[in-house]
């Protein structure tokens, strides 16, 4: 399997292209966690989880005002 790039490599991919950050990884597990260096993050790629995540448990997760907003 892939390794996660380094912060240099990362930051090399994101100004070429976003999409060559995502790991195999990403595309083949079905919770993928991130540890990054102000927060823990998690790539959901099961629809199941999706839905519950962000539907039923949306009160869970904080909304800055723009969201809030767009979410009217």
């Amino acid at each position: 399997m892939e390794q996660r790039p380094g912060v240099l490599e990362l930051l090399s991919r994101l100004r070429r292209n976003p999409l060559e950050c995502w790991s195999a990884e990403f595309f083949c597990e079905p919770i993928v966690h991130i540890k990054l260096p102000l927060l823990d993050a998690y790539v959901l790629n099961q629809p199941e989880a999706i839905r519950r995540e962000l539907m039923e448990k949306a009160e869970n997760y904080r909304k800055d005002p723009i969201q809030r907003r767009r979410a009217r």
